[in-house]
């Protein structure tokens, strides 16, 4: 008989092999090489008895001809399992033709299992040892995410959110830019270490949409000659489930079940033939719902009941969850929509600092946002203006040229502009805010300032959802008319900004004063917010 340890991390699963049960236990083995050990020191929580199995020599008779229970339901097909559930005093069997599960009713008490495997018994075993050990971590306070991830070096980043929002989409592109490697594929364990982190990979079969393995021309190839030749007659709603080490044998990579720091938390949504937009979470209470969205319990999945002979109280669950709520903030957590093309190091890059000033005609948004910027200068940060009214300007060019007028460089006909604004807007009420949010996806920069918002009910909700903070500038009504007075523009209008005090902000400059104050005042905001 061989003894073997299956370690992860509180979890000690002793396997005592019979002979006549290697054959069909090879490819367990296999799966689970990266944790098996020789039998050590550590007390087993559990000891499982591997026999083979004969189901017509090994099983009552009479229990083929009573009714079989839907056990586990499952996307993938070869994860279903149907069984005979027979009661045996203090114990319970699952039978089929391919596997002879016997548990206790109470794992707390008695910690011994037997199994009875056939060569079709693979995929049912794997799944069961699995969901053995998520429940055992959960009940000791392990916090289990589900979630896809890439790792470099020492830190890892991982790629959450609801089905079909693209995190395999995003993966698979993140996997083709230099020096990212494959950590895990669909959960992974997290504990606090310190002031960190530490995220525990977990291996799974890769269960792959067929409309993202045809957004990867080689992927494809590699299903059509190795998994499936039939794929291109497949809906693109299809998923593929293909062998972990096919997997990680085309992606260049040997699964490691190392831990790593986890560095940052990235929440794709998938919008095909949009740019791709990138924006930073800041607020506390929104990043913690997003952790929490990702959390991944055992109790919510469909098969929960199935395995009552271990059923986790979630106490120190709750109470890890909440330990990591106070060291969240070492987690960088990044939005992506549109099409999920993703370079990793851009988008951790270019999670950057992003400010909408406003304020009336003359209250100094734009020498406030030119303050912005020099104080991005002198802190050694890359700077970009990207203004939402563009369209305005090139419109208002092109018709003072239809005039046979010019307009000054950056002077502005507020009678033309609000016309040309209220018909884009009639029109097409995103009209602004789409043309801006391309704009916005190739402004690589450190920070990124906008200093003509004016709208609140469109333009202003979908600044603040692309991770923008408001800063509003006023100052004294007799100043701003002087301004004004000294500015050449053309014609004046205050309608556009009629309903400015709509828009909250997070902060807020009084600009009455001299301009090395303002200076100051500025740089104060800037260093607050980075």
């Amino acid at each position: 008989m061989t003894m073997i340890d299956l370690e992860f991390l509180n979890t000690v699963i002793r396997l005592e092999i019979s002979p006549d049960a290697e054959p069909a236990f090879q490819p367990i083995r296999r799966f689970f090489r990266h944790l098996l050990v020789p039998v050590s020191d550590r007390s087993a929580t559990f000891t499982i008895k591997v026999d083979a199995y004969d189901p017509e020599a090994d099983v009552d008779r009479r229990i083929w001809d009573t009714e079989q229970s839907v056990i586990r339901r499952s996307n993938a097909a070869e994860f279903n399992f149907d069984a005979h559930v027979v009661e045996e005093g203090d114990r319970r069997l699952y039978v089929n033709r391919a596997t002879l599960v016997d548990v206790p009713k109470d794992a707390r008490s008695d910690g011994l299992f037997r199994l009875r495997i056939t060569a079709g018994s693979a995929i049912q075993v794997i799944d069961f040892l699995r969901d053995l050990i998520i429940r055992t971590e959960e009940d000791l306070g392990t916090v289990v995410l589900h979630a896809s991830g890439l790792v470099r070096g020492d830190e890892a980043v991982i790629i959450a959110g609801a089905k079909g929002a693209g995190k395999t989409t995003t993966m698979l592109s993140a996997l083709r830019r230099p020096g990212w490697s494959y950590f895990t594929g669909d959960k992974l364990f997290c504990r606090r270490v310190g002031e960190k982190i530490e995220v525990y990979p977990w291996r799974d079969y890769p269960y792959v949409g067929v409309g993202t393995i045809r957004a990867d021309a080689r992927l494809e190839r590699l299903v059509r000659e190795q998994v499936d030749p039939g794929i291109d007659e497949r809906a693109a709603t299809d998923k593929v489930l293909i062998d972990p080490d096919l997997f990680e044998g085309w992606l260049g990579v040997e699964f490691s079940a190392q831990p790593r720091r986890l560095a940052a938390i990235l929440l794709p949504e998938v919008r095909p033939g949009e740019p791709l937009t990138t924006w930073p979470l800041r607020s506390e209470a929104e990043r913690w719902a997003h952790l929490n969205k990702i959390v991944d319990r055992q109790v919510d999945t469909t098969f929960f009941t199935w395995q009552s002979h271990l059923v986790p109280d979630y106490c120190a669950f709750y109470r890890s969850l909440a330990d990591l709520r106070e060291v969240l903030p070492s987690v960088a957590m990044i939005r992506l929509r549109g099409t999920l093309d993703v370079d990793p190091d851009r988008v951790l890059r270019g999670g950057g600092l992003r400010i909408a000033v406003i304020g009336l005609a003359g209250s100094g948004k734009s020498t406030t946002a030119s303050l912005l910027e020099e104080a991005a200068t002198a802190a050694g940060l890359s700077h970009a203006r990207v203004k939402l009214a563009k369209p305005l300007y090139d419109l208002q060019d092109s018709v003072y040229t239809a005039a046979g007028r010019e307009v000054g460089a950056g002077a502005q006909d507020q009678i033309l502009m609000e016309n040309l604004a209220d018909n884009l807007r009639r029109i097409n009420p995103r009209a602004f805010i789409d043309d801006f949010t391309v704009r916005l996806s190739t402004a690589d920069a450190d920070v990124i300032v906008n200093d003509d918002l004016r709208d609140p009910q469109v333009d202003a909700v979908a600044l603040r959802a692309l991770g923008f903070r408001v800063l509003r500038v006023r100052c004294d009504e007799d100043l701003r008319q002087k301004r004004l007075a000294e500015r050449g523009d053309p014609t004046r209008a205050d309608r556009s900004t009629s309903r400015l005090d709509e828009i909250e902000a997070d902060l807020e400059l009084h600009n009455s004063g001299d301009l090395d104050g303002h200076r100051a005042a500025v740089r104060e905001v800037l260093e607050g917010w980075l």
